[in-house]
């Protein structure tokens, strides 16, 4: 029978295969040992690069009929790939990985008419965003070529033939159009065990579209347990899927991107221009980390790249419910982990455009912490990331070099600069135990134990260390069995994590404390909630939760030992000879001492000494200096112990009674009656109670910003015209309450000296310090934790640079994402959907791209909620410039040079309006421009008609620039103009009359807190301000129909010298 064409063709191309593979196999059996090892190399990777090549070429072959001889290609090629392992056992390859990113550069756009632009976007956007189905895309593709056919011959009128073109561009099909733009991904399948969650790589024998794995696990708990033997596969298809889209696919497309490498470099010249760590942490680049860090030779990452680039990056991971947070309870958890980049400028890092999601991990049920499960999902990842350390990567091109310089001919190295996520799931991906652990520190430092938690010495703290917690993950790995694992973890506190694989991988400074989740969701949500009773204090069903430990009185006694260090003289000869339980039992006798006990029971307290080892008897005996002479057996010391127990308060600490209905009712009357400008997230009205719902993190934030202050300084200071009667005896309460909301606002500022970073620190301590007084046992894990935020601030900058609002935020969109709610599918439709928006923003997103795409990328953005800031050239201080990434708020925050409020945006042409009367003799001549609003560093200026009342108010200052600290003023803005068309926009404003009435809204402005109080009146006259007078918004709160509370809004808070004094002070 004769051959048609095509099996003719298919076969000649199977034989020049075939020929090219023996080629290989004859250049790589002809290689000797006894060759410079530079040609060995050198071969190798022409044999490796040869082998790939013909196998991709060799599994697309669709020609039934030369499917035999494509199949005896591929076992040369597998002959091939085995002599190369034993060669590269011998000479590991070194040299930089190869990306082809070569396809990138193509824009789906060019050359096209704005009419075909439209439709491409219509269609995509139904389908990348709405998850049409393929047939309903396609619709809606012929359906704009019938319209644009309909629209051009209306009237009889002929096609020309520039609109015979722009219809003729208009694909048939949504299929080809993904093709063209690219949309996809090529995800690796992973194989996931049922019961041990080990990932298994596919490997593709019989081409691309038919994975194969293993049949059952092969993975051991241990190194002597059997083989776990569970099922992987169920009729031939993995039973549980993890599809990883590797690092190194993204990172092709990411360099191929305009700007990305130009942003990369400057982050790096950014670096370079400092001699020494920056003191002042504004942006990305001030990080200790950053400076410090050292690359696989040795020398440091940055300062000594040469030519090459580098790029760091932020690991984030967390669960979440797919069905989103209105359904109570975890029903199904889904996992994803997420990459930023740290060299972009903050205001395009967190873009979902140059985000990069390795993958989506299963549900319904999270990894067993217990057996450090995590680490199977992280390991594609790490690998990648290893590579990507030691060898370096090398694509094909980058935008700027593409078409003018050799492919392949620079070469990048990427680093892992920090792991970010909340308190519960940085443990198991970190390898360290649970939260309900005594190893209450998340490897940050020496503490331990839960007796503990309350310590605020944080100048005694040592950060933990890092090889400690490597040796004890190794001996956790190499345990011969489970049952081993036990005092591994008691003693080293820590499991296995894949991110052990990194050589640099130091917990102790990359394991960074999220600010967010710590100090709003936990801190904040929980002292308002648990310890001021402000959770619905009215319902008579409702029962109060009390601390999880009582306490008689406090003692600050000397920690446990940490068996990892040594202590001096008699301390250290006890720890040498202390195991974990002895050393545990010091601080569990640290809590039986501070218990309260009723008088004539002390046989309770006895006997519970006396279950203590003697080591830890006579470490606490030491540090109380009750040891007693000569040769004493265990009664003598819990006789000691006894004897100074009873010397103590017996009674359990009473907390302080506050009128929580009271509280909460003035609370709510703040976040009614108060006027904010309209980028702040303002809490429910009936925040406290069920209908309110559950708060975001930045409704916790802008509450005790705001709210709470007011609410609490109105309502428990005396010399407040609103006080209760009991304000006399509420003063501790209410320095307890300030000193917390005052670190949250010096956490959150722009700017970050070491001065505001130490008063943050010294805040925190007497937040805690008043817990123990008036709320004693309220004392929780992420109270030390929120130390380490200091921590954090110093290594990789202020916490907006480091913080989980922008990952937070992906996960919502995550959860909007339309699917069919099938596990083992939806994550797949998750991950894809995502990357065909990013892939689909990017190309809306072009500095190249024309009007209409850049009004379409405003459309999206609009109707997806997608944070956007457009992306500009980068200039050396571009690239370093940092933006408050607030996701939960209304408005972008743009950084100004002094981070105040006079940065003021380019008015809009259709928010002019034509100059009032009043306005002209004021200024002695009709302004040229008038405004309703313009843009500021954060949301609007408004006029007060415009609806908008909150952004009229601010705070000034009537002579010069703005100076923080210095006295300033309120008022509203009446007129926003400029006298000429080359003038600088000015406001005139109604100033508030100043009172002398005493108030306590000033008692904390040497915090951050910085509120004064003025008569609600205003000035007859106006007052014409640059806006470099203007500090910021201002709320506003009448107490009264003659006083008004008025709180500055300026990110820059003032520091008096009494507080620099403490600080010196506690330093000394």
């Amino acid at each position: 029978m004769k051959r048609n064409i095509k099996t003719t063709r298919a076969l000649i191309t199977v034989l020049s295969l075939k020929q090219a593979a023996f080629d290989l196999q004859v250049k790589l059996s002809n290689l000797s040992s006894s060759q410079p090892s530079a040609d060995i190399h050198s071969t190798l990777s022409t044999v490796e690069d040869g082998q790939d090549t013909l196998r991709f070429q060799a599994t697309s072959v669709g020609n039934s009929k030369a499917s035999r001889e494509a199949a005896e290609v591929l076992e040369i090629l597998e002959s091939i790939q085995e002599s190369l392992k034993l060669w590269r056992q011998e000479y590991p390859d070194t040299s930089p990985v190869k990306i082809d990113n070569s396809e990138y550069f193509k824009n789906p756009g060019d050359g096209q008419n704005t009419p075909t632009l439209i439709a491409y976007c219509l269609a995509l956007v139904s389908r990348v965003f709405e998850r049409t189905a393929q047939r309903g895309a396609t619709f809606v593709l012929k359906m704009m070529k019938m319209f644009g056919y309909s629209l051009a011959t209306l009237g009889g009128r002929n096609l020309n033939a520039q609109q015979e073109a722009a219809l003729a561009s208009i694909p048939e099909s949504i299929e080809r159009l993904e093709k063209k733009f690219n949309l996809d991904i090529e995800g690796v399948p992973y194989a996931v065990c049922p019961d041990c969650s080990c990932t298994y790589p596919p490997s593709y024998p019989n081409g691309p579209s038919s994975p194969t794995y293993p049949s059952i696990c092969l993975e051991k708990k241990a190194l002597s347990a059997p083989p776990c033997g569970a099922s992987l596969l169920s009729y031939g298809k993995p039973i549980k899927v993890f599809e990883y889209y590797p690092f190194f696919d993204w990172f092709g497309k990411f360099i191929a991107l305009p700007g990305i490498e130009e942003y990369g470099d400057r982050f790096c010249e950014a670096i370079d221009q400092h001699q020494t760590v920056p003191t002042d942490k504004v942006n990305t680049a001030d990080g200790r980390f950053v400076h410090e860090f050292r690359g696989a030779d040795g020398r440091l990452f940055v300062r000594d790249r040469e030519t090459e680039g580098r790029w760091f990056f932020i690991l984030n991971a967390d669960f979440f419910n797919v069905e989103g947070n209105r359904i109570r309870g975890k029903a199904s958890s889904t996992g994803m982990l997420a990459m930023t980049c740290l060299n972009l400028p903050l205001e395009i890092r967190n873009d979902h455009a140059y985000l990069y999601i390795p993958g989506i991990i299963q549900g319904p049920q999270e990894p067993k912490a217990e057996n450090a499960e995590h680490r199977h999902y992280l390991k594609p990842l790490i690998d990648d990331l290893l590579v990507g350390y030691m060898r370096g990567v090398r694509p094909y091109a980058t935008h700027r070099t593409h078409g003018d310089i050799p492919p392949y001919s620079r070469a990048f190295r990427i680093a892992l600069a920090a792991v970010l996520m909340d308190f519960k799931a940085a443990r198991p991906h970190l390898g360290l135990l649970d939260v309900t652990s005594h190893h209450i520190c998340s490897g940050s430092c020496d503490c331990w134990h839960t007796s503990g938690m309350g310590r605020t010495d944080y100048e005694n703290w040592k950060p933990i260390d890092d090889e400690f917690l490597r040796k004890g993950a190794e001996l956790w790995r190499n345990a011969d069995d489970v049952k081993d694992r036990g005092p591994i973890e008691d003693l080293y506190g820590t499991r296995d994590s894949a991110l052990w694989q990194l050589p640099y991988w130091k917990p102790s400074c990359q394991g960074v404390v999220d600010p967010m989740h710590t100090m709003f969701l936990i801190l904040l949500q929980r002292y308002f909630r648990d310890i001021l009773g402000l959770d619905n204090p009215d319902d008579s069903k409702r029962k109060p939760k009390k601390p999880r430990f009582r306490f008689a009185f406090y003692h600050d006694f000397v920690p446990p030992p940490l068996l990892a260090s040594l202590r001096e003289v008699l301390m250290a000869d006890l720890s040498r000879s202390m195991n974990y339980h002895s050393a545990a039992s010091v601080g569990n006798i640290h809590r039986l001492l501070q218990q309260p006990h009723v008088q004539g029971q002390e046989d309770d307290l006895r006997n519970a000494l006396m279950h203590s080892s003697g080591d830890a008897l006579a470490y606490v005996c030491t540090d109380l200096q009750r040891l007693p002479a000569n040769r004493f057996a265990k009664d003598d010391m819990v006789n000691q112990l006894m004897l100074w127990r009873l010397e103590k308060p017996l009674d359990p600490m009473v907390a302080a009674k506050i009128d929580s209905s009271a509280l909460l009712k003035r609370i709510q009357q703040v976040v009614r009656e108060a006027v904010t400008p309209s980028w702040m997230t303002n809490p429910p009205a009936d925040v406290g109670l069920a209908k309110a719902g559950t708060l975001k993190a930045d409704h916790w934030r802008r509450l005790f910003a705001v709210h709470v202050p007011l609410a609490v300084l109105s309502l428990w200071r005396e010399t407040s015209p609103l006080a209760s009667p009991d304000a006399h005896r509420m003063a501790s309460v209410v320095d307890t309450t300030m000193h917390l909301s005052c670190a949250s606002l010096i956490m959150t500022k722009r700017s970050l000296s070491l001065e505001r970073r130490n008063l943050f620190r010294h805040l925190l301590r007497l937040h805690v310090l008043g817990l123990r007084q008036d709320f004693p046992g309220w004392i929780f894990p992420s109270h030390h934790l929120a130390f380490h935020i200091f921590d954090g601030m110093e290594n990789y900058s202020g916490v907006r640079n480091c913080w989980c609002f922008p990952f937070e935020f992906t996960i919502g969109k995550l959860q909007r994402i339309p699917n069919n709610h099938i596990p083992g599918q939806f994550e797949r439709t998750m991950l894809h959907s995502f990357c065909k928006g990013a892939t689909f923003r990017q190309w809306l997103m072009r500095r190249d791209a024309p009007p209409i795409l850049r009004y379409c990328l405003e459309l999206v953005d609009q109707a997806y909620n997608y944070y956007h800031t457009p992306m500009t050239p980068p200039t050396a201080s571009s690239a370093s410039s940092s933006t408050a990434d607030d996701v939960d708020s209304t408005e972008s925050e743009p950084l100004t040079a002094a981070f105040v409020g006079y940065d003021v945006g380019s008015p809009d042409s259709k928010h002019k309006i034509p100059s009032p009367p009043d306005l002209t003799k004021l200024v002695g001549e009709e302004p040229t421009e008038c405004y309703s609003r313009v843009p500021g560093s954060k949301g609007y200026y408004t006029i007060p008609k415009q609806g908008a009342t909150g952004n009229s108010y601010i705070c000034f200052q009537s002579q010069g620039k703005y100076q923080p600290g210095q006295p300033w003023k309120a008022g509203q803005i009446q007129h926003i103009f400029r006298k000429t068309s080359t003038a600088q926009l000015q406001v005139a404003v109604r100033v508030s009359q100043a009172t002398n009435v005493a108030h306590p809204f000033s008692d904390f402005a040497e915090n951050g807190f910085e509120a004064a109080m003025f008569s609600t009146k205003f000035s007859k006259d106006l007052e014409v301000l640059n806006f470099n007078q203007i500090a910021a918004h201002a709320a506003r709160w009448n107490l009264t129909d003659e006083l008004v509370a008025v709180v500055n809004l300026c990110m820059v808070s003032r520091l008096c010298e009494r507080v620099r004094t403490i600080l010196n002070i506690e330093q000394d």
